[in-house]
């Protein structure tokens, strides 16, 4: 009997702090060490100690995003936000960055490129297979360096890996940086997945030391741990380039950002309102105006950082706007999309049967209470509407 009791709690025990680990927001008293809310700065430096790449990390326990901050983006004095993290080191780097998003940030994560290498080769002694969506080449005669790595899924080694991550020359339809994010999506899918694996999960301890030890970070051991965690938990991560616009100054090409679209996708993200990854939104027009859907689209696209399809919904006189999901975890976002357009939340397995899509339906009252709006801004009132 003593036995089958031991045997019984220890079950339960391993049972609960498995259910635990997965569904940490339904335990209040341990959710915060299970899933920790914060957001990480992941700075990228090369030889010369400039910001190669710009990574904001949101971790809490609706899932894991990221987003790219673009290296060209221009600040003020005509400076380019990579070259000023040599100037303003570590924490005024992140202080800048926290101004650029609207909220404060945790910590930051400094990876010294040039030790890239040595850290991938530890992490996946073996290689990891990873998609390579075209060939990968590049050559400096100079230096004496070049590499060539071909299409389709590859095992790469740790040198393979960190040329993956780091080339912007190849992309076949030149679009530099937003093909290297492409990739760093690839990689980090793959990566999570590799350790997932079992056989990986008594090598975790080790990567977390050696993670502190290699780059330079402000997150404790728990903080690693609740990142790893979270990734571990929620297998995806949800990747979004900020939106901006390519501008000119002189001779000198910069990034100028849309800074209340990078303010409105900061601040979701701060509050857990997670994209599921492939996310579309159906923005359907159900009155008669024409080109409703195109606009609502093109806005929710810049606010959201979801794709967005837009199109005709199967009436022209449909009364009230609704947002129908079919995907327990859509339901944030489509709570946060329904509160702007003062639309109602429809659950229909149904119309959102697939977890890549949530529907947005223009009704009569959206027409109308855009109409009230511009009058009130044209009486010079003060609007309430989105």
């Amino acid at each position: 009997m003593k036995r089958l009791l031991l045997v019984s709690l220890v079950a339960a025990l391993v049972i609960g702090g498995w259910w635990a680990w997965r569904h940490p927001a339904q335990v209040p008293l341990i959710g915060a060490a299970l899933a920790p809310s914060w957001t990480l700065l992941a700075v990228g430096t090369d030889e010369g100690d400039r910001t190669d790449a710009i990574l904001l990390v949101y971790v809490n326990s609706a899932g894991v995003r990221v987003f790219t901050l673009p290296r060209d983006t221009y600040c003020s004095g005509g400076r380019k936000l990579n070259a000023l993290y040599k100037r303003v080191g570590a924490d005024g780097f992140r202080r800048v960055c926290a101004r650029i998003v609207g909220h404060p940030i945790e910590h930051n994560l400094v990876v010294p490129l040039p030790k890239l290498r040595s850290y991938l080769t530890m992490v996946f002694p073996e290689g990891l297979t990873v998609r390579v969506p075209y060939p990968l080449r590049y050559a400096d005669r100079a230096a004496g360096f070049s590499y060539s790595i071909p299409a389709g899924e590859q095992r790469l080694t740790g040198r393979q890996l960190e040329w993956y991550l780091r080339d912007r020359y190849s992309d076949p339809k030149g679009r530099g940086e937003l093909a290297r994010v492409e990739r760093w999506k690839l990689f980090l899918r793959a990566a999570v997945t590799e350790l997932r694996r079992p056989q990986n999960l008594t090598r975790l301890p080790g990567i977390v030391r050696a993670t502190q030890q290699a780059f330079p970070t402000s997150m404790t051991t728990k903080d690693v741990v609740g990142l790893v965690g979270a990734l571990s938990r929620h297998g995806e991560v949800s990747y979004a380039y900020l939106p901006g616009r390519p501008v000119r100054l002189g001779r000198a090409l910069f990034v100028q950002l849309d800074k209340e679209a990078v303010r409105r996708q900061a601040a979701l993200a701060r509050r857990g309102i997670v994209l599921p990854p492939g996310l579309t939104l159906l923005v359907l027009n159900g009155t008669t105006q024409a080109g409703l859907a195109r606009s609502v689209a093109r806005r929710l696209e810049r606010e959201v950082g979801a794709h967005c399809q837009p199109g005709n919904a199967a009436t022209a006189f449909e009364s009230t706007t609704t947002v129908a999901f079919g995907e327990a975890r859509q339901a944030p976002l489509a709570r946060e999309l329904a509160s702007g357009l003062n639309a109602r939340v429809v659950h229909d397995p149904e119309t959102g049967a697939h977890e890549q899509f949530l529907t947005v339906t223009l009704g009569g009252d959206y027409l109308r209470a855009r109409t009230s709006c511009v009058h009130r801004v044209a009486r010079k009132e003060t609007p309430t509407c989105g």
